[in-house]
């Protein structure tokens, strides 16, 4: 079980994850995940009382994107074996630019 289960699907909380990684409070690992959890709970099962506006939903699809594309260009197949996931880390600027996309 992952740390950020406890927070409900909001923008706000999407701040606070991506805030807590900058910060190296929670893994990157741990961010992705929920991100990926809230696309498969709410986002993908087209939920009309959808938490998240626009902005913050293309956030989380960046996040979730940009993980998968980093992981596969980083690391060879034999590492990805593995590969210890919660010690990986996205450039910091990222998650800067997410940071101050969620803020506008």
């Amino acid at each position: 079980m992952f740390m950020l289960n406890v927070y409900k699907y909001s923008n706000e909380n999407l701040k606070k994850a991506i805030s807590l990684a900058i910060n190296n409070q929670i893994t990157h690992k741990e961010l992705v995940d929920w991100c990926f959890h809230y696309l498969n709970d709410v986002y993908f099962k087209d939920d009309e009382d959808n938490p998240l506006d626009d902005r913050a939903t293309k956030i989380v699809l960046d996040i979730d994107t940009q993980w998968e594309i980093y992981i596969s260009n980083t690391f060879a197949l034999s590492e990805l074996q593995t590969l210890e996931f919660e010690t990986v880390k996205m450039p910091i600027e990222w998650l800067k630019k997410w940071f101050d996309l969620i803020n506008y």
